[in-house]
């Protein structure tokens, strides 16, 4: 059962339905909620409830994204919430949510910059929209040498590749377009890797918009 493919998915399911209310009183159901999370959370994990029900949080997933308490985007912070729901259990949604939290960084910094948004929406669409205004879009530096120069447009080449990578993830196998009968489950590594990449190039957009143009984005209120 710890391994293979499901393993992870088979051992949240029951880690929740050890946790789960409905077999206890309301006293009781606090009390093993609190036990098993003594446990879990010094792994980084942690059973919540949710509409009367229990839900595994892998913390360690997902704590550098947790950006939303640095700033107030609500488009944003929905994505957030969404990939936290469901990584363990719905991969395909979490991917979709990944790119549709970047297609909201984009378009909410853009928004803050008050450059117009693109005739069209896509991932590649508006991260080419929003290279130029943040300076992303790497032109040589006299400051630095040709070498130094070379790897930082490297990086920032990549840093496009990576949009437009997990643009494409979310067409092919994210579920923003349905899914077919007999659609099989991808491997949650790969969901990880694009809610990580997500995660990765939505910080770095952040920390550029506030170095570049010496203001902090809208914070979440108190």
């Amino acid at each position: 059962m710890n391994n293979g493919t499901n393993a992870s998915t088979n051992l949240t399911c029951i880690i929740e339905a050890a946790g789960d209310p409905r077999q206890f009183d309301t006293a009781k159901a606090s009390i093993v909620l609190s036990h098993l999370n003594r446990f879990l959370i010094a792994d980084g994990y942690e059973l919540v409830l949710e509409e009367g029900k229990t839900r595994l949080n892998n913390k360690k997933i997902l704590k550098g994204l947790f950006m939303r308490d640095f700033f107030d985007f609500d488009t944003v912070d929905r994505e957030v919430n969404r990939i936290i729901k469901n990584l363990s259990v719905d991969p395909e949604d979490c991917i979709t949510a990944a790119c549709s939290l970047v297609e909201s960084m984009c378009r909410s910094i853009l928004v803050e910059l008050e450059v117009e948004l693109p005739k069209e929406r896509t991932l590649k669409a508006l991260f080419k929209a929003i290279q130029q205004p943040l300076g992303i879009a790497h032109t040589k530096n006299d400051k630095f040498s040709d070498e130094m120069n070379e790897q930082i447009r490297t990086i920032l080449t990549a840093l496009s590749t990576l949009s437009q990578g997990i643009g494409s993830l979310r067409t092919c196998i994210g579920d923003a377009h349905g899914r077919e009968a007999g659609f099989p489950q991808i491997d949650i590594r790969i969901a990880r890797l694009a809610v990580n990449s997500a995660n990765t190039l939505s910080i770095f957009l952040i920390e550029t918009w506030e170095r570049k143009m010496n203001k902090k984005l809208p914070a979440k209120s108190e």
